[in-house]
């Protein structure tokens, strides 16, 4: 028993003082702390019960001492006189309805100053308080839904002036933006298959077109629909609208109208991954050489002219045509060449040569280049369909990124840098080497880049916990919503973030079967705990932003795409 005590006056000192200013108020003041008891069954519910005491009892103290002359001492003095009735049995004296008055404002301090003692001092001990009452810990919002939707419908257009509205606070009610100086930081938005994540991203969209900035969209899943709803809305607002898609209605793409030599070289080489190093730098220096021929006879270059010009052949008919004896000895050099590029260069053949390599035929129609839709600040949705076509979807992954790192080398040189917005929509389908050094060297070439995919595990998959790294370093910004994969979830809530919490243990009493005595540790806890990530309802996820060290549990919106 007495070890039971010690322990609870170890956990929380101030019983100890409280104690002491119990058994004085029983001897000098017994009338005050009946009162007080009164008092403080009959004012626990309300929100500042200490505050509202302490203000009732200093009150009515003036008007006591203003209305009967009695000091603090005299009430003192009818204390006394109560504890004497006590000891004595006189029971009728306490029913004096005019001590219990003259008294009611010394009770109402003492109230308030044992509420003041009782009451715990921080949010550990709010929350201890709140466990051992049996009482629930979980996150209760400020907002309600009803309330949130409301303002959602309230919103009009995501575009404001240097950002895009994204949401509306669940705790705050006040709308979330992500500016264009954070977004410059790049983004990572993940969410699983009907968490809502392209709705998100697509406040990104709307505001990019509204305000008149140029968008890249790349879509990894080849959501015909999305580019239909994209398209239409952007005409809608007077934009310039293209759509590159393997499938249906499309306009032709050359992905090596940008840059010199050597850049379109590395696009090439870019496109597979080569085991030994040597003979990469021998396709290194074939195409260096296939591109420095076709530049010295001015040759327009696409996709289908280079797959042409790769074989030695074509550039001897080149040569002779245009009577250069000088380039023979560099094309005889290829064909020493020629069996160790063979595989590189089939690999062009056969996507030229596919059903969809008449979208790389510049010759004819409507002909999209980077820099081209930079100029006219257009919106350009890259169509995947790596359904339909696994390794194709892949491969023009790989262009498009390579392309616009060649965008970005541009636009290093000019004085006055545009806004890029480029949104990668399920890039784990072509996730890679290429894309973390665009959103590495991209940032000073005001490319804002939005990476979105299902998962974390998507991105391990592809590249392992090395591309996850690369990543999640390269990105200040999350929007993470719904997770069904438990680890997923995780290290989503660890980049989120911990706060102070506690750790509440007990001991069981080995005859009873009971609780005694227990104890509370501070420890660390999630601010989203993964369970919470794992059980989000559609639209509903966080947005992290690193740089600004500024979370948010966010409504997100339903725009006009």
């Amino acid at each position: 028993m007495l070890s039971a005590i010690e322990q609870i006056f170890e956990a929380n000192p101030r019983i100890i003082f409280l104690f002491f200013m119990l058994m004085l108020g029983i001897v000098y003041c017994p009338l005050g702390i009946l009162v007080a008891i009164v008092l403080i069954l009959l004012t626990s519910r309300l929100k500042c019960p200490s505050l509202c005491l302490l203000m009732g009892g200093l009150i009515l103290s003036v008007v006591v001492l203003i209305t009967q002359s009695l000091n603090p001492l005299q009430v003192i003095n009818i204390n006394h006189m109560v504890f004497n009735c006590l000891l004595k049995g006189n029971w009728a004296q306490l029913g004096n309805a005019y001590l219990l008055l003259l008294t009611l404002p010394q009770g109402m301090l003492l109230a308030a100053l044992i509420r003041f003692f009782m009451s715990p001092r921080n949010e550990l001990q709010k929350k201890l308080k709140k466990i051992s009452e049996g009482k629930s810990d979980a996150k209760q919002y400020k907002i309600s839904q009803k309330a949130i939707d409301k303002k959602l419908v309230g919103i009009k257009t995501s575009a404001c002036e240097g950002g895009s509205i994204m949401g509306i606070d669940c705790n705050t009610g006040e709308p979330v933006t992500l500016m264009d100086k954070a977004a410059n930081m790049h983004t990572l938005a993940i969410g699983t298959t009907g968490s809502g994540k392209t709705t998100s991203i697509c406040n990104i969209v709307e505001s990019a077109i509204v305000r008149n900035l140029p968008l890249i969209y790349v879509d990894g899943k080849g959501d015909t629909k999305l580019a239909k709803s994209i398209g239409d809305f952007a005409k809608q607002q007077d934009r310039p609208f293209y759509l590159f898609s393997m499938v249906g209605e499309s306009v032709k793409y050359n992905p090596i109208a940008l840059g010199g030599i050597t850049s379109k070289k590395d696009r090439i080489i870019e496109l597979r991954i080569w085991s030994e190093d040597h003979y990469r730098k021998i396709a290194e220096g074939y195409l260096q050489t296939v591109f420095s021929i076709l530049d010295s006879f001015a040759i327009e270059l696409d996709l289908m002219t280079l797959s042409k010009y790769l074989h030695p052949d074509a550039l001897y008919d080149l040569a002779r045509e245009n009577q250069a004896e000088s380039v023979i000895s560099d094309i005889e050099s290829l064909e020493a060449k020629y069996r160790d590029v063979s595989s590189l260069i089939a690999e062009i053949d056969n996507m030229t040569k596919s059903e969809i390599g008449h979208l790389f035929d510049t010759s004819s129609g409507t002909v999209l280049t980077l820099d081209k839709a930079l100029e006219e600040n257009a919106i350009v949705y890259f169509c995947l369909q790596p359904l339909a076509f696994p390794a194709y979807a892949e491969c023009l992954g790989k262009l498009i990124i390579n392309d616009l790192k060649a965008l970005a080398a541009e636009q290093l040189q000019r004085k006055n840098k545009n806004k890029i917005y480029c949104i990668f929509d399920e890039f784990s389908i072509f996730a890679g080497d290429q894309i973390v050094n665009l959103i590495n060297e991209g940032r000073s070439a005001g490319i804002h880049a939005i990476l979105a995919t299902q998962s974390i595990s998507d991105i391990s998959k592809k590249g392992g916990d090395a591309l996850v790294g690369q990543v999640l370093n390269n990105c200040n910004n999350f929007i993470i919503q719904r997770q069904n994969n438990h680890d997923d979830a995780e290290l989503l809530a660890k980049l989120i973030g911990t706060q102070d919490g506690f750790e509440l243990t007990s001991q069981i009493d080995k005859v009873v079967h009971s609780r005694t005595v227990g104890s509370v540790r501070t420890a660390k806890e999630f601010v989203v705990h993964p369970d919470e990530i794992k059980g989000f309802r559609q639209g509903k996820g966080v947005l992290l932003s690193k740089s600004l060290n500024n979370r948010s549990m966010v409504m997100f919106r339903g725009g006009a795409i």
